[in-house]
């Protein structure tokens, strides 16, 4: 009587096949034998699929899992149940078979699937805007031939972490500071003009030409900002940082008005330079996710300052011995930001990159009507016309405001001085709030908005005859009409490429928006003169002012600017160098 027969083992179920470990986790011996190929191009294959054990008749034993001999008979381990079937032939072996690991071919890594990472460094900056990772190595450039400079692939990612967080910090602090002394400046001639009269003698018509003389100095200052693009950012910014103290201690030394003209002239063209290159060095040196934000915080510092130099006066800084001059002295604290910024500061990603790159060495660095070629001409005109009509109606409202509040509303001098204060610091979150809003959704949705604020605000702002109303619209009036310089000072830098940025919004603030500050406080001083104006009234030609200036400026913004959010800047460059 013969042995019982041994039933034949089914071999694993589909639902242990199913929890079988993947990948590193199975033993090597057990794998597909195509997995532990280099990927490429697939052969077709001739049969079906390779049986996942070598005999089906019987479970593997340790032989079997033994590298190194692929020809064992496997036939040759035990017995093999009667009526199992024909043992099929094992499976060939593969290249990687009795080879050490490290002499293996490698292995593709098998792509990770789930919940994407939130932060990859050198994938922040453009992920916003659907844009890829980076293309270039640090202090390179695209080729022309790049796809990412052709915009037929992946987008290089300009706004890449190359700077650490503390570096851009510590910046950040250098470039407000230099934003904060500018509009420090301008507001404390203005405080103290009937003091220094008083001390060095001198008219109102003499004072009137002091005035017209430093706001010259402003426009004279594009000459210096466009320097910027043949000496570098960081260069130029510590000279003027450098200037405008050395220019403000002369001012504290004046002995006479022509002595004191001649200092605060040389001061506002080392501050209208200062301004353009900080701006440009945010633009450059910042992740394209956290421009909008930087704009606002380093512009809205040109508001604080004004701001402080009421706090200055309410402390009794003019009834110290130095009198007038002590505001002046207050302006030396730049020099200890040259001493820190000096050691540490460094050249801007784009600049240092383009100024690297042999391809550009044959753009045009120093000739200050470069912006005004074809490729840019269109581009500089729009934004400074958008420029000039904000800015001449914002500096109309700020000019005649207090006039206004005084003798057509009945305010006290002491009341509308608070208000001011009060209206400035609500003023200065504006800027960083319109910040964050222009990361969010975009720097022309936002200008759009904030116009809209201004035109409807400012125009109600000169008709309110009420002094307990016209706190709270004076507040929003500054909130939105000051916010929108963070909008306007992105269009004049994140627009242009690189090699000729700082010459554009040189072109853009000292060419055309200083100029409306000059000319819209005279034309509503002419219109609302009491005596010979034809309106008769500040207040109507304030309103009068808002509605004529602002509805072309949304329409320029709407018609002929394209959206800056997110701007590759390494593509804009690639492209300027191929078609120069």
């Amino acid at each position: 009587m013969g042995a019982p027969a041994v039933p034949a083992d089914p071999g694993p179920t589909r639902r242990a096949r199913r929890r079988r470990p993947r990948g590193g986790d199975r033993d090597p011996a057990l794998r597909r034998p195509d997995r532990d190929l280099p990927r490429g191009p697939r052969e077709p294959r001739s049969g079906g699929r390779a049986p996942a054990w070598p005999d089906r008749g019987r479970s593997p034993g340790p032989a079997d899992r033994r590298a190194g001999d692929p020809g064992r008979d496997l036939g040759d381990a035990g017995p093999v149940a009667p009526g199992a079937g024909p043992v099929p032939p094992p499976a060939p072996p593969h290249p990687g078979a009795g080879l050490r690991r490290a002499d293996r071919p490698a292995r593709r890594p098998r792509r990770r699937r789930g919940r994407r990472a939130l932060h990859r460094p050198g994938h922040d900056g453009d992920r916003e805007a659907g844009r890829g990772g980076p293309r270039e190595r640090r202090g390179g450039s695209v080729s022309p031939d790049d796809p990412a400079a052709s915009g037929s692939g992946a987008s290089p990612d300009e706004g890449r972490d190359l700077h650490p967080p503390a570096y851009r910090r510590k910046l950040l602090v250098l470039l407000s500071a230099a934003t904060f002394f500018e509009g420090y400046d301008t507001f404390v001639l203005s405080f103290v003009l009937a003091i220094v009269l008083g001390d060095l003698g001198g008219s109102e018509a003499q004072a009137g030409w002091v005035r017209a003389i430093v706001g010259v100095g402003t426009v004279v200052a594009f000459t210096l900002a466009a320097q910027a693009d043949r000496i570098g950012r960081k260069r130029l910014l510590l000279i003027t940082i450098a200037g405008y103290a050395i220019s403000a201690f002369l001012t504290a030394l004046s002995p006479n008005l022509p002595f004191l003209a001649a200092a605060q002239f040389l001061a506002q063209v080392f501050l209208g330079a200062e301004w353009a290159v900080a701006i440009t060095i945010v633009v450059e040196d910042f992740p394209s996710r956290e421009r909008g934000r930087t704009l606002g915080i380093v512009t809205s510092m040109n508001t604080l300052g004004g701001i402080f130099v009421g706090v200055l006066a309410f402390a009794g800084l003019q009834s110290t011995p130095l009198s007038w001059r002590a505001f002046y002295l207050v302006n030396l604290i730049p020099l200890a930001l040259i001493a820190i910024g000096r050691r540490g500061m460094l050249e801007t990603e784009r600049y240092a990159a383009l100024s690297q790159d042999p391809a550009s060495a044959h753009l045009d660095h120093a000739n200050v009507w470069e912006p005004w070629r074809p490729p840019y001409r269109r581009m500089v005109l729009a934004v400074g016309l958008l420029t000039f009509f904000r800015h001449a109606a914002v500096a109309a409202g700020a000019f005649w405001w207090a006039y206004y509040a005084q003798q057509e509303v009945g305010m006290s001098v002491s009341l509308s001085g608070l208000y001011l204060a009060a209206a400035g610091v609500l003023g200065a979150a504006g800027f960083i709030i319109g910040g964050h809003l222009m990361d969010r959704f975009g720097r022309i949705p936002v200008f759009q908005l904030y116009m809209a604020g201004t035109l409807l605000l400012g125009t109600w702002l000169f008709q309110v005859h009420d002094p307990a109303q016209m706190l709270p619209v004076l507040c929003l009036a500054i909130f939105f009409g000051l916010g929108s310089v963070a909008m306007t000072s992105a269009f004049s830098t994140e627009l242009f490429p690189t090699y000729v940025r700082s010459r554009a919004a040189a072109w853009c603030r000292n060419a055309f928006e200083v100029p409306g500050a000059i000319v819209a406080p005279l034309v509503v001083g002419i219109l609302g003169d009491h005596v010979t104006g034809p309106l008769g009234s500040i207040g109507d030609a304030m309103s009068l002012t808002n509605l004529a200036l602002i509805p072309p400026a949304m329409f320029i913004a709407w018609r002929y600017l394209p959206e800056s959010r997110g701007t590759d800047l390494v593509r804009m460059d690639a492209q300027a160098v191929a078609t120069a």
